[in-house]
């Protein structure tokens, strides 16, 4: 028999490599210290601004004090998503961030994903190393954030089968001296795989300045590792401002930089380089898949460098390719959901059948094709959500034998990026048009 969801759409397989809003709501997830009588260990508490996480007693002094990063990734957020975005805070005890993404009953993430009711659709992960701790580095990056990446797609595929997508962005922290030896996010093996987490992105950017200035700290305990942290509440605060269809890298709205409040005016890596010292290495590690601040010649403050996922890139051969960008992974969850709300409706209901098939008529299946293509794609065309869409009813659908399930695919044209440029440029005698 069929599933009591009622709808399902699963994302579609493509073949071989062939050469704020809805999505502002967001969940910060962290190892800092709990706060007595105020916030406790895996408990989830909503804020909406900086000064109510102070009001938590989640303060820079509270940073200092406990030798974390948690207050400063809040300002971070706030300063890209803006005052009044909904932001999820949940400390946790766990041992490592795999623990959290690895049992589907229990973990707390899932706990306040569910009670939120699918509104949360942006997970950041901020892991803080105590000083006492020796921090493995695995693949050029810290061990711990290394072996959460498959765990965190595990995740976030639950979240999508339970009606609430999400995008996950890990703290790629301590990133090793040598910028040669980080893997690929492209080309993460499992076994004789590659794996496709198309909903995980790893962060290894900072703000420089502001890890320089923790470092030189004279209170701080020997051996703190605060300053190899990498800048994931900055991440999350651009992925809740940006439309669902929206590069988080996009130069003329995302400006990372403040220099009133001395934010991002100096950008770096979680290796605590700086981008000066880095810059033979960023064109590779941008390739490679991971996300940090870049400059551009005269233009001012620092940017993402890009959107990307930990999977490769596919594009088949009928033009069908995978998620391999944060805005296409969004565009066709958001998609996805709403289509599922729309056909909801049309459970149970009466439909005409061939009398001489006992299949639908072709008249029912365009009016249902039309219906979705109005009420869903259309719409967010509209909203400049997507560029087209268009429903697909199979005509041999079996509605008298159970499961009675009415076939369906859909296609959705997204927008594109404009990644790069190249022109050229001449001295000429006159321009004829």
């Amino acid at each position: 028999m069929g599933s009591l969801m009622g709808v399902g759409i699963s994302k579609g397989s493509i073949g071989p490599n062939a050469e704020g809003s809805d999505t502002s709501p967001s969940l910060l997830v962290t190892n800092a210290p709990a706060i007595v009588g105020k916030i406790a260990v895996n408990t989830s508490v909503q804020i909406s601004s900086v000064k109510q996480a102070e009001l938590l007693g989640i303060t820079p002094e509270y940073d200092l004090t406990n030798d974390v990063v948690f207050h400063r990734h809040i300002t971070d957020f706030y300063e890209m998503a803006g005052e009044g975005v909904k932001l999820n805070l949940l400390i946790v005890a766990a041992a490592s961030p795999s623990d959290l993404f690895d049992d589907v009953v229990s973990t707390m993430i899932r706990k306040v994903i569910a009670d939120e009711r699918g509104a949360i659709v942006n997970v950041g992960l901020a892991w803080n190393i105590s000083a006492a701790t020796a921090e493995v580095i695995t693949d050029g990056f810290s061990s711990v954030i290394r072996s959460a990446i498959a765990k965190a797609q595990d995740f976030a595929n639950w979240a999508y089968a339970t009606d609430r997508p999400v995008h996950v962005l890990l703290e790629g922290r301590a990133m090793a001296d040598n910028m040669a030896t980080p893997i690929s996010m492209r080309a993460i093996p499992v076994g004789a795989a590659i794996l496709e987490a198309v909903k995980v992105s790893v962060v290894v950017g900072q703000d420089w300045q502001y890890a320089e200035d923790r470092f030189n700290i004279a209170t701080k305990p020997v051996g703190s590792k605060v300053h190899k942290y990498a800048a994931v509440g900055a991440a999350l605060g651009t992925l809740a401002a940006a439309q669902m269809e929206q590069s988080i890298a996009e130069v003329a709205v995302f400006n990372l930089s403040n220099a009133t409040k001395g934010f991002f005016v100096i950008g770096g890596l979680s290796n605590h380089k700086k981008l000066s010292e880095a810059e033979a290495f960023l064109a590779d590690l941008d390739t490679k898949g991971y996300i940090f601040p870049i400059t551009f010649p005269r233009t001012s403050g620092l940017r993402w460098n890009n959107d990307h996922v930990c999977s490769p890139i596919i594009i088949d051969a009928n033009g069908n390719y995978n998620e391999h960008m944060i805005y296409y992974s969004r565009t066709l969850d958001q998609a996805a959901m709403r289509l599922k709300s729309h056909l909801l409706t049309l459970l149970k209901r009466r439909v005409l059948a061939d009398s001489a098939t006992g299949k639908l008529p072709s008249v029912v299946i365009r009016n249902l094709e039309a219906d979705a293509d109005e009420q869903v794609f259309k719409k967010m065309a509209n909203q400049a959500h997507i560029v087209a869409g268009k429903t697909f009813i199979n005509k041999d659908s079996d509605l008298v034998s159970p499961p009675k399930t009415l076939l369906a695919n859909f296609k959705v044209v997204a927008y594109q990026i404009i990644d790069n440029i190249a022109g050229k440029i001449n001295l000429v005698k006159s321009i004829q048009l």
